[in-house]
């Protein structure tokens, strides 16, 4: 079941929708293989977020944007669908909407780390 999210990028809000678990297994499967999802767990800063999705193939970055973004997230004062023509000479925008999108949609990845506070092998009984 999809969850609404904002969020704010130069100043524009934007509204999306999470996307189905099915697109979500695919896009952690991108993240964790190409490195991303080392840096869901904070809140990088937007020029870390743009160099981070810069270091991904274009071609990765184009399925995130097919699994995550299009037909999901919409600017949210005149619900005009997100592509790359939207932000014009502001492309770096783009990278850091894509980036949160990871985040929205991935960011529960992070729930699996908790500490350990019992032993993973049990001491044989003598």
């Amino acid at each position: 079941m999809a969850r609404t999210y904002t969020a704010e990028v130069g100043g524009v809000e934007y509204k999306g929708d999470t996307a189905p678990a099915k697109d979500q297994f695919e896009s952690l499967h991108i993240a964790m293989r190409t490195g991303l999802v080392a840096h869901l767990r904070d809140e990088p800063s937007e020029m870390a977020l743009v160099a981070m999705m810069g270091g991904l193939t274009y071609d990765d970055v184009k399925r995130l944007v097919q699994l995550l973004v299009s037909n999901r997230i919409q600017r949210a004062e005149d619900s005009v669908p997100v592509a790359e023509n939207l932000f014009g000479d502001n492309i770096q925008d783009y990278y850091v909407l894509i980036g949160r999108a990871v985040q929205e949609n991935l960011g529960n990845f992070w729930k699996l780390h908790r500490p350990n506070t019992k032993p993973v092998a049990v001491e044989p009984k003598q």
